[in-house]
């Protein structure tokens, strides 16, 4: 019986080939939307302090005042023209933005900006466009669920969850 010599796993290779597959699958089995929502939908604070507004038309902006802050959205996409700004207390400030809606990806093809640190929190996906700029202090963009616990905010692992495809511009304050 003859078998085969095992081949070494390459770790970048497989992800680059599940990024590349996921996103493609994605996009042929239309799971992201045609054209990304202008702004975020449905902000709801679960925990810390933090207010939503839209001071005009097509402009969010989301003004943090507690070190660690929250929310629960029903879809976080940002169209080309829709910018994103949140004012945090300082560069040290984290603010988990969390999408609740099942089967509903994020689509970021615009501007997102902060002093402090954003997370985005998909477990159906995101997708992070070409031409969208996240200028904040620090990004993360995670399939995995945030959890707060005794004032500690840590990522837990869910099963099933799907890549991201970043292809934009991130600039660090």
């Amino acid at each position: 019986m003859h078998t085969a010599a095992p081949t070494s796993f390459r770790p970048f290779t497989a992800l680059r080939t599940l990024l590349a597959t996921t996103a493609l699958c994605g996009m042929l089995s239309g799971a992201l939307p045609a054209a990304a929502q202008t702004l975020p939908t449905g902000g709801r604070m679960v925990e810390g302090q933090a207010t939503i507004g839209t001071p005009t038309v097509g402009r969010l902006d989301v003004t943090q005042t507690s070190p660690e802050a929250v929310v629960d959205w029903q879809s976080f996409s940002v169209g080309a023209s829709g910018p994103v700004d949140f004012a945090q207390p300082g560069r040290d400030a984290v603010i988990p933005n969390r999408v609740t809606t099942p089967n509903l990806p994020s689509d970021i093809q615009g501007r997102i900006s902060a002093n402090g640190q954003v997370w985005l929190v998909n477990p159906s996906g995101i997708f992070i466009g070409a031409g969208a700029k996240i200028d904040v202090a620090g990004f993360l963009a995670t399939t995995h669920d945030i959890v707060s616990a005794a004032g500690t905010l840590s990522v837990t692992a869910s099963a099933g969850a799907i890549a991201l495809n970043a292809d934009g511009v991130l600039t660090r304050r």
